[in-house]
């Protein structure tokens, strides 16, 4: 699934081969490791995960329609107002 889709394996053992193999996969195995939690535990993070908030934040900066600021800053008041709304 790495290679194929850029997916990285479930197994720890796995995500160390991988993170050997291509040195840009060591920070996001290293995050994983250190047991890191991804998502608030809120009922609105389904609504940001569907619309997209993050993904169009990343999009955004990197092909130049905002800059890093400007994109973090609507990002964050999309997912405000979401937060907001699920009590």
């Amino acid at each position: 699934m790495f290679e194929g889709m850029g997916f990285l394996p479930t197994f720890s053992d796995v995500r160390e081969q991988v993170a050997a193999k291509e040195s840009f996969v060591k920070p996001f195995v290293d995050t994983l490791a250190a047991d890191t939690k991804f998502v608030p535990a809120s009922p609105a993070w389904a609504r940001i995960d569907a619309s997209q908030v993050l993904p169009t934040m990343f999009q955004e900066i990197v092909s130049g329609r905002k800059d890093v600021a400007t994109a973090s800053r609507d990002a964050a008041k999309s997912m405000d107002e979401a937060f907001g709304s699920a009590g």
